[in-house]
């Protein structure tokens, strides 16, 4: 996010916010969050309402103060407008781009490019922000947190995004080896579900 941050920040700062958003509201797809209107916003109640989802529902996003600061400082605009637009003529936008919605491919496009420089290879734009969050909220928090947290209504929707944490993988490998019939497992505020096992020959 910082690589992110030092490329666009100066050519259009909502390139960052953008992807700094998926990050965090990650019950939020991309499309959804390109679609935001300037009339979503309500800053007066502290949150932002879709109603153009994929499940036809609405959706709220309850954004943290460090958000509404951000938002409060920005100019008005007509309330039909996209909030993820171009905001100025930049290098290789034509003119009449100025104003219009973001496409997918920009983020994906700095997306990559911050990868590229950090020397970070296979990792794109959505397993890199929503996904790379719920592993470390279900890791930190537990998996009910990040099960919340996504919005997913089913466990099944949900472990498509997780993977069991290294260290847990760890334990599972040293109980297999050692014969011990006690194992942490991943659950609750970190490791703090034990299960009993039986080493079997």
């Amino acid at each position: 996010m910082e690589e992110i941050k030092r490329l666009t920040y100066d050519l259009n700062p909502r390139i960052y916010l953008a992807c700094l958003w998926l990050t965090t509201y990650s019950h939020i797809r991309e499309i959804e969050l390109l679609n935001i209107k300037e009339r979503d916003i309500d800053l007066r109640a502290g949150r932002i309402e879709i109603y153009r989802t994929k499940e036809k529902k609405r959706k709220l996003i309850t954004l943290i103060d460090e958000d509404i600061d951000y938002l409060k400082n920005q100019p008005t605009a007509f309330p039909e407008l996209f909030f993820f637009r171009y905001l100025k003529k930049i290098p290789g936008l034509p003119h009449s781009q100025v104003g219009k919605q973001f496409g997918m491919a920009l983020l994906k496009k700095w997306w990559g490019r911050s990868c590229k420089n950090l020397g970070i290879e296979g990792v794109s734009l959505y397993p890199g922000t929503r996904h790379s969050t719920l592993t470390d909220v279900a890791e930190k928090y537990g998996y009910q947190t990040a099960k919340d947290l996504s919005g997913h209504t089913t466990s099944k929707s949900l472990d498509r995004y997780l993977v069991l944490p290294r260290e847990g993988k760890k334990d599972l490998y040293s109980y297999v080896r050692s014969g011990k019939e006690k194992v942490k497992v991943f659950g609750g505020s970190k490791y703090t579900q034990v299960i009993d096992l039986k080493y079997k020959n």
